[in-house]
């Protein structure tokens, strides 16, 4: 079995600002891929080479005409 450290926060307050802190500066990052506030987290994450995941999108390959 994997030995995965995982740690889940919750903090009761709506500051959006602290969000996009926590999601920029976290080791990984699953966001919604229809989000232009997940766009925002998503383009810092790029710049320093973090990974992301997408909720709920799965890429698939396909021939457009």
């Amino acid at each position: 079995m994997l030995n995965l450290k995982i740690k889940f926060v919750q903090y009761d307050s709506k500051s959006y600002h602290v969000d996009l802190a926590v999601l920029g500066k976290a080791d990984h990052a699953i966001v919604n891929c229809v989000s232009t506030y997940s766009a925002f987290v998503k383009r810092e994450r790029d710049i320093d080479g973090k990974t992301t995941e997408f909720w709920a999108f799965t890429p698939k390959d396909r021939t457009e005409l």
